[in-house]
């Protein structure tokens, strides 16, 4: 009988701890353009779970690209990036980066808003956000053409 409800007592834990590790995952990206989801990758992140905590660093933006080999999104001059996620980050912890030959620019947000610029060109864009149990980076690219020549997500 003790046997039984040891063994009850450690399935009730491990189920335990399963379930509240399961509730600590990472939060996932949400990024769209006129309602339509933009594809993002996996950066660096680190994050704190019940057994364990992570870190994993990623190479740059755009080798990441090539190496998954993920298309830019056709966009507008102008079009906006909404930014959400599957969990509300800290506030003021976004932060968004355009990644050009291998330099880091600065870009600007405008709420949970990316602006997209209005010159044509092709656009790597690296977004940072943090939580109470850690911090993590998503990357996504877009390529800006002209008002009438953008094919998806207008």
């Amino acid at each position: 009988m003790k046997k039984l409800i040891s063994l009850l007592i450690v399935g009730i834990l491990l189920s335990m701890i399963i379930f509240f590790e399961s509730r600590v995952s990472m939060p996932a990206a949400i990024f769209t353009i006129n309602g339509q989801i933009v594809p993002t990758v996996q950066g660096s992140y680190c994050w704190d779970g019940v057994l364990q905590s992570v870190c994993s660093d990623a190479p740059t933006p755009e080798i990441v690209w090539k190496e998954k080999e993920i298309e830019a999104v056709y966009v507008h001059p102008g079009d906006r990036v909404k930014l959400t996620f599957t969990r509300t980050p800290f506030e003021n912890s976004i932060n968004v980066a355009n990644w050009s030959n291998d330099q880091e620019n600065t870009a600007v947000l405008d709420g949970n808003y990316l602006v997209l610029p209005e010159k044509r060109g092709v656009y790597i864009y690296v977004v940072s956000a943090k939580w109470e149990r850690g911090s993590s980076a998503f990357t996504f690219m877009v390529e800006v053409e002209g008002r009438d020549e953008a094919k998806n997500f207008t």
